[in-house]
């Protein structure tokens, strides 16, 4: 039974760190009007097979599938995925007060994930953009292993 509870809290602690990765990102446009180009993944477009954005979780969705080469979108023409470098990217053409919100990327890619969230303010003509933690639920994950993995071993430890 103690074996069995420690390899599922090894095996959850495994699956976190393979499939979760951290991307953050900052940048700052000095005027309103301007391009903004956000960075969705440190992945090459190679390993991406989507790229999931949103705006304010669900005012607009612009989706692409690298495998079939299909882009769906319910957003403002202006915002678009595009590819820079090897890159995917999610590019918001002479930005606008009515562009400010939280916008989330989520791109899945063999082995894993990237999850970002990036806030986006305008004021007038100043534009600022701060990218917010990302919510990830690594290290939750790990914690909890890690707690189950000890109290399993102090529970066996204390049964011998």
């Amino acid at each position: 039974m103690c074996g069995n509870v420690f390899r599922l809290a090894l095996l959850l602690l495994l699956l976190g760190l393979y499939t979760t990765v951290e991307v953050t990102q900052e940048k700052k446009l000095e005027t309103g009007g301007a391009d903004a180009i956000l960075l969705c993944s440190n992945q090459t477009l190679t390993n991406i097979t989507t790229v999931v954005c949103n705006k304010n979780k669900v005012e607009c969705r612009v989706s692409h599938d690298v495998e079939t080469n299909h882009t769906n979108s319910s957003c403002d023409p202006r915002v678009t995925l595009e590819i820079e470098n090897d890159r995917v990217c999610l590019r918001i053409t002479n930005i606008q007060p009515s562009d400010e919100g939280n916008y989330t990327c989520d791109c899945g890619y063999n082995g894993g994930r990237n999850y970002i969230e990036i806030h986006i303010s305008v004021n007038g003509t100043q534009v600022q953009e701060a990218t917010d933690n990302s919510h990830f639920y690594f290290g939750t994950i790990i914690c909890v292993a890690a707690c189950v993995a000890v109290l399993v071993w102090w529970f066996y430890q204390g049964e011998n």
